[in-house]
């Protein structure tokens, strides 16, 4: 199993011997954002993560095609494997995808607001656990921003 990268919208496939993913990451950062994002989380429980965020497209352009979402991902996941190829290995996660909303889309004037409440099975550890947002084209997959927020309690 190979796990997909994606950047930008787009999947990053490295290449055998050559690898320029640091170059095209620099090329990207190097961009003016196309949006504005503001995420708040509150925890009221380990499980529970009540996020509010605004988001604004600043490319008049882009507002028509432009959609917001929210991910929460956990870090430090580890399994041992069993069977297959890699029975008998401890395997790391990091970016898992435990929970994906959205897409929310922008009114005409290029804003949206979010409220969510997600609720997470087995009391994960908040110390592992990231909230993200993003807005991208829908048609392009460009992403116009994106930002993380650690849960740490």
């Amino acid at each position: 199993y190979t796990p997909q990268i994606f950047l930008n919208g787009d999947v990053y496939r490295p290449g055998f011997i050559f690898d320029d993913i640091d170059e095209k990451v620099k090329l990207i950062n190097a961009k003016l954002p196309l949006a504005n994002i503001k995420i708040q989380l509150d925890m009221p429980e380990t499980s529970i993560y009540d996020i509010e965020g605004s988001i604004e497209v600043t490319d008049e352009g882009q507002t028509p095609h432009a959609v917001a979402y929210i991910v929460v991902l956990q870090n430090n996941l580890a399994n041992y494997v069993i069977a297959g190829e890699n029975k008998g290995t401890l395997l790391y996660h990091n970016f898992v995808v435990l929970e994906l909303r959205g897409p929310f889309p922008v009114d005409r004037s290029g804003l949206v607001n979010i409220k969510q409440e997600v609720i997470l099975p087995e009391n994960p550890d908040p110390r592992h656990i990231v909230v993200a947002a993003f807005v991208q084209n829908k048609n392009t997959g460009d992403v116009l921003q994106a930002l993380s927020l650690d849960a740490c309690k």
